[in-house]
């Protein structure tokens, strides 16, 4: 996987972004595992279904885990309830950001939760996480910085 996925302008980041402004929350684990799947269920599997930020975004309506590919070319399956061990220490908060921290600590993949009441997207991966800047903050850096070379 590319490690620039999450960057303003990248598809994934497109179709996190869209979640976010609409205010409707998700849990996305990116690539699949038997350990995954062991600790998944229920949800709809998606053949064939094409990566693209705005059916990201159509999905996160449904409750439930969205399950795209490594490479995010594909949506595998959503609509999933995620059940990690509740032994597992997170210091989040709220449900979505607890599950996403549990599920990449169990499985080693990457979780992205995207807040429904803040819209905060925060990114859980080797037992961290990375909170993202809204792109806005990001190009107002970059012009602040533009400005001050000139």
């Amino acid at each position: 996987m590319n490690k620039n996925y999450l960057l303003p302008g990248e598809p994934l980041r497109k179709g996190v972004d869209l979640i976010a402004d609409k205010k409707s929350g998700a849990l996305i684990v990116i690539g699949s595992s038997n350990k995954l799947d062991k600790i998944s269920s229920g949800g709809i599997n998606l053949k064939n279904c094409e990566y693209s930020p705005e059916m990201l975004s159509e999905l996160a309506k449904m409750d439930g885990a969205i399950i795209v590919d490594e490479s995010i070319s594909t949506i595998l399956k959503a609509n999933v309830h995620l059940n990690p061990s509740d032994s597992l220490q997170t210091s989040e908060t709220g449900t979505r950001h607890r599950t996403a921290e549990r599920v990449s600590i169990e499985t080693n993949l990457k979780v992205i939760a995207v807040s429904e009441e803040s819209s905060a997207i925060k990114v859980f991966h080797n037992m961290k996480v990375n909170e993202l800047e809204a792109p806005a903050m990001i190009l107002g850096r970059v012009n602040e910085s533009l400005q001050a070379s000139f």
